[in-house]
């Protein structure tokens, strides 16, 4: 703007502005009313998934650090595979919610752009960590999409337990890679099992091994990873974990950066309305 009109625009001017557009569009995303898609919406294929995915991120406040919860909405023909083995691919478009606070505003918001696909059932598939509250909003609302539990998260979990179980790291690498696989064959017995077989004499350890086995007894519904596969389906978070770096951190995570809660939400909705191309 100095340059080509003569204008010239401090940071301070900056923050005002958008600070002040943001408040205005959080006062009409607070009083329910739906901002809309562009024209054409996402447009599904008749055999077309898409893909849902939320998760929570911290962001500091003047009340200390605080849980930002993102929401990522995408289609199946907006996925595209990188040329490089190195890289992860890419999404052309995708819809975001953001919400700095209760879970239920979160989802309120984030069912603004979920609902209308809601028909697809299966062919809508929400991919996410382990948290309940995730697992039980979509067991309610969304009863017949398919659920996905993080593929990563599940090894995760099945690594600190190696690292209780197994001194050698050889050792526990080579048993984390065979129960990966067993999940990916659909031998979810088997992995259990191997969970079980471990005679442990620390009470700590032995207290982790029943909650694993819980956890993964909890979750065999959403670990059908070998249909998943077949299917084509993704199996992984990394979209929505993306979505915290681009949609969150790259703007209110920068050094020294505090913010008072509501200039945040008034930032989050400026970012989520620019990057889901509103």
């Amino acid at each position: 703007m100095e340059k080509l009109a003569g204008v010239r625009v401090s940071e301070a001017q900056l923050y005002r502005v958008t600070d002040r557009y943001g408040a205005l569009l959080e006062e009409e995303i607070g009083y329910g009313i739906e901002v809309p898609l562009p024209q054409e919406g996402i447009l599904v294929g008749e055999e077309e998934v898409v893909y849902a995915q939320m998760d929570g991120g911290m962001v500091f406040t003047d009340e200390s650090w605080r849980e930002v919860k993102v929401g990522r909405f995408f289609r199946e023909s907006d996925c595209r595979k990188n040329v490089s083995e190195k890289r992860n691919g890419s999404i052309l478009e995708s819809r975001y919610a953001a919400y700095l606070g209760h879970y239920e505003e979160f989802a309120r918001r984030f069912d603004q752009i979920i609902a209308p696909y809601g028909h697809l059932e299966e062919r809508l598939v929400f991919i996410s960590d382990g948290a309940l509250w995730i697992k039980n909003r979509v067991n309610e609302n969304y009863p017949n999409a398919t659920q996905i539990l993080d593929f990563f998260h599940v090894k995760e979990h099945l690594d600190s337990f190696g690292e209780l179980a197994m001194c050698d790291a050889l050792k526990r690498r080579k048993w984390l890679e065979e129960q990966s696989e067993r999940l990916k064959q659909g031998d979810f017995e088997l992995v259990v099992a191997s969970v079980r077989s471990f005679t442990l004499p620390l009470p700590k350890a032995r207290e982790e091994q029943g909650k694993l086995i819980n956890y993964l007894l909890e979750n065999e519904y959403r670990m059908q990873y070998k249909e998943y596969l077949e299917a084509r389906l993704f199996i992984g978070s990394g979209a929505i974990e993306a979505a915290h770096r681009t949609v969150v951190q790259s703007r209110l995570k920068k050094s020294g950066q505090r913010w008072s809660v509501i200039g945040a939400q008034n930032m989050l909705d400026l970012r989520v309305a620019y990057m889901s191309n509103q």
